[in-house]
């Protein structure tokens, strides 16, 4: 499920990733018996960090909507490009 929601200003900066220069957030919620795995991920992310927030996100720019191959994403951080 996605929602937006104002980040708390105490919360800030702790979890920059994530908020918009809005102040809000795009929140989607997992529940264990839908998403075992990635909640057993976050579970853990949380208890090291103390943080119970992941970025899931894809590497967009302007001009290519996903980089889906390790060549371009060099050429994204103008590294030279990778035949694979």
């Amino acid at each position: 499920m996605l929602f937006t929601f104002k980040v708390k200003e105490a919360q800030k900066e702790r979890i920059p990733a994530v908020c918009h220069v809005d102040n809000t957030a795009r929140i989607q919620t997992i529940n264990q018996q839908q998403h075992a795995l990635y909640h057993d991920v976050l579970y853990a992310f949380h208890e090291m960090t103390g943080i119970p927030i992941l970025v899931n996100t894809s590497f967009n720019s302007r001009v290519n909507p996903l980089y889906v191959r390790r060549g371009m994403l060099s050429s994204a951080f103008g590294l030279p490009r990778s035949t694979t």
